[in-house]
């Protein structure tokens, strides 16, 4: 696995690769194998954490939170997946989390576990995105958010 991301990461951290939109990878396999602790590596690769077992770097990488998991089996109802996502201007809700998240730090590595728990229609509003070039439409203003420097991951 590590010897086919690495060589995208290293591109994408040298800026040899023009993107028009987020790089993302699929993390398929049975629990325990080490989906979530890559996710983890990866994040700590591109923001210089160093170890996650303590050290002054891996603190402030974790303080800088450069590696946002977002546990999908709590987005099982459409009220709580659109808190999510955001919902439109004059619905009762706000931007979502994962605009805030973009917004506060567009570099993060974003970790989606066990998308098939969220609702069945997740799978195509993820997709669209990953595939909206490289940027993300907030639902309450219409503003573009650009998501080229972000990485996601769903498992």
């Amino acid at each position: 696995v590590l010897d086919t991301i690495l060589p995208l990461l290293e591109d994408k951290q040298h800026g040899f690769v023009e993107r028009d939109a987020a790089l993302s990878f699929l993390f398929v396999g049975p629990s325990g194998v080490g989906k979530t602790e890559l996710a983890r590596k990866i994040a700590q690769w591109l923001h210089g954490g160093k170890s996650s077992h303590g050290g002054a770097n891996s603190q402030a990488w974790r303080q800088k939170q450069k590696f946002v998991e977002f546990k999908m089996g709590n987005y099982q109802s459409e009220e709580a997946f659109a808190n999510w996502m955001g919902v439109a201007d004059g619905i009762k809700g706000g931007e979502g989390k994962r605009t805030e998240v973009l917004r506060e730090h567009p570099d993060a590595v974003i970790y989606l576990d066990e998308i098939e728990k969220a609702i069945p229609s997740a799978g195509d509003r993820l997709l669209g995105l990953l595939d909206n070039g490289g940027a993300l439409q907030v639902a309450r203003t219409g503003e573009l958010l650009s998501t080229v420097n972000a990485v996601f991951i769903l498992s």
